[in-house]
């Protein structure tokens, strides 16, 4: 099945993650695979959509959320962001699971990167790896219908991991070290370079243009209420609920069912879709909340009730956050959640950086 590929091309920083939902969409409609590739220039850091800005001191100035979840990243200077949907786990291959849906599908990304003549890498969780060196953030949501979503940010004159982890590395830093032909050329073309191999890897390409997909990511209030509907549809079930972040929307988890109200409400990144969104909390400030951690080698999940008694779940994992709802929702009914239930309600999604008992164990503290 050949890949529907949007071309690369430099964009602003909230077109390029607006593009996430909008490739979702896409492949959910055309039942093929969809990726895209942008060169984006900011000085922000990117959250995952279940990541709160309070736990992370470090990530001050401009900061925005991503569809996708997982761990931030940093963007400063020019990046290479990708995204990449598929309408079922094995779309590009045969063998393809949500399980692995990671492990498989970063190939393509692996490749590309390949074809400027580093050495990449993946060795699980969040990082892809240059030379060896963590170089670029990995995203992962997994929708309605079986989509499944990779995102990835490589930073080209700064690294986009956050430090920590490994001494992470950019782009060019490393293009320079090997004495590679790559080091004077510019990031569109860099970009170029890695889309075309990358799509070779994938089996081959057809040409999509971005005028023909659904959204305007450039302008929230351009989202028609047709649009906005389809969108909800895409990303959300009866167990989670949305918030508009910069042009896009990316699901938040939450028991308890949320009400529509003004973006005034929200908190400052938030947007409207055509004057209103769903918020699973909207009477609270997040941050005033009493949060139960738990360290995870990805870092930490989280988990805290609302005054309104909304179970919250949120962390740096790489999953679904409807699938993390419908777990909180099994706990809610049955405190005494086992990891065998916990398991059923997240279903087939992945669940990278930790362990399900991780989940449990979190949750029954509370």
């Amino acid at each position: 099945m050949s890949v529907l590929a949007v071309a690369p091309a430099a964009r602003e920083l909230t077109e390029a993650l607006g593009l996430a939902a909008r490739v979702a969409d896409q492949a959910r409609r055309a039942e093929r695979p969809v990726f895209a590739t942008s060169v984006v220039e900011a000085d922000a850091w990117v959250l995952g959509a279940l990541q709160r800005g309070a736990r992370l001191p470090h990530a001050s100035g401009s900061v925005v959320h991503r569809f996708t979840t997982g761990t931030e990243a940093r963007v400063l200077g020019p990046a290479l962001h990708h995204v990449l949907a598929l309408p079922h786990a094995a779309a590009l291959f045969a063998d393809g699971t949500p399980s692995n849906f990671i492990n498989r599908n970063v190939r393509g990304l692996l490749r590309g990167y390949f074809g400027v003549g580093l050495t990449a890498s993946y060795f699980g969780r969040e990082c892809l790896h240059l030379q060896r060196r963590p170089a670029g953030v990995l995203g992962l949501e997994s929708l309605a219908g079986g989509v499944l979503l990779l995102e990835a940010l490589v930073g080209v004159l700064h690294p986009a991991p956050a430090a920590g982890r490994q001494p992470p590395a950019a782009l060019r830093p490393l293009l320079e070290a090997l004495g590679s032909a790559w080091k004077h050329r510019s990031p569109l073309e860099i970009a170029e370079r890695v889309h075309e191999r990358a799509l070779a890897a994938w089996g081959g390409a057809e040409p999509l243009e971005l005028a023909s997909m659904s959204g305007d990511t450039k302008d929230a209030q351009s989202v028609s209420d047709a649009d906005s509907q389809s969108r909800e549809l895409l990303v959300s079930d009866a167990d989670s609920s949305l918030l508009f972040f910069g042009g896009w929307t990316a699901p938040r988890c939450g028991v308890g069912g949320g009400q529509p109200v003004s973006g005034a409400a929200l908190e400052p990144s938030a947007q409207s879709v055509s004057g209103s969104v769903m918020a699973s909390i909207v009477d609270t400030d997040e941050a005033a909340l009493d949060w139960r951690t738990r360290e995870v080698p990805i870092g930490v999940l989280e988990a805290a009730r609302a005054p309104s008694g909304a179970l919250l779940v949120r962390g740096d994992v790489l999953t679904s956050a409807s699938a993390l709802a419908r777990v909180a929702r099994v706990f809610e009914a049955s405190p005494s959640l086992t990891e065998a239930e916990a398991l059923a309600a997240l279903g087939e999604v992945p669940f990278e950086g930790a362990r399900v008992s991780d989940l449990v164990s979190l949750l029954s503290g509370l």
